[in-house]
This record gives structure tokens, C-alpha cells and sequence, in this order.
């Protein structure tokens, strides 16, 4: 994976989403994937999830392309460097993003959840 490149698993150049959502991601591994099937679980199914991954350490990212293989809504950007939250959310203006609409995802899971 490059850093800074978007992955995709389909085009979306024949479609355009009405909503792109925004999900930062630092080291969450244990936590994506159920994140993730959450919002892709969700009754709007007019959307693409853009993961934005802020260098993480730990295999969060080869999680996520294991989702994007049964899931081609699912896209991933890689920074190059750690840059913290707030850079990974700044898509408003990005061309990462398809959609007409952004929804930004805090995703704040702590052990013991479920």
C-alpha cells in the first residue's frame, strides 16, 4: 500500500453516493471491523465509507481491506505520516470523497464493549 493512495475494490466512477462517510482511524484494530459492519449494516445503503488511516501501527489496515473484499462501498486513505484525528477528517473539499454528503464517524469503543 502506498501512503496517500485510495484503495477501492470497484470504481465508483458509474456511481456517485449520496453519502460519504468519513471514519478516522488510528491503531484500531481490534475495533474496526465491528465499526465498520455498523455503519455498513445501517438502512441508508446509499453510501461509501472512506477510512482515513492516520499510519497506524497495527494491522487495522489489513483488516479493513479484508472488509473491502466483500464490501466494495468500503475505501481506504493511507497517510503518510501520523497527523492526528483532525487531519484524517478534513474531506470536505478532498477528491477522495464521491458522495453528496458527508457524515464524520467518532468511533469510540473501550474494552468491554460489545
Amino acid at each position: 500500500m502506498t501512503p496517500g493512495r485510495v484503495t477501492t475494490m470497484s470504481s465508483l466512477a458509474s456511481h456517485r453516493p449520496l453519502i460519504s462517510v468519513i471514519m478516522a482511524n488510528f491503531a484500531g484494530g481490534q475495533y474496526i471491523e465491528r465499526a465498520l459492519d455498523s455503519v455498513l449494516a445501517q438502512t441508508m445503503s446509499d453510501i461509501e465509507v472512506i477510512v482515513s488511516d492516520d499510519s497506524s501501527p497495527d494491522d487495522s489496515v489489513m483488516r479493513v481491506i479484508e472488509i473491502q473484499r466483500r464490501d466494495p462501498r468500503v475505501r481506504l486513505v493511507l497517510a503518510e505520516e501520523n497527523g492526528g484525528p483532525a487531519r484524517c477528517h478534513r474531506f470536505d473539499d478532498a477528491p477522495h470523497r464521491c458522495g453528496t454528503s458527508i457524515a464524520k464517524v467518532a468511533c469510540r469503543l473501550k474494552r468491554g464493549d460489545r
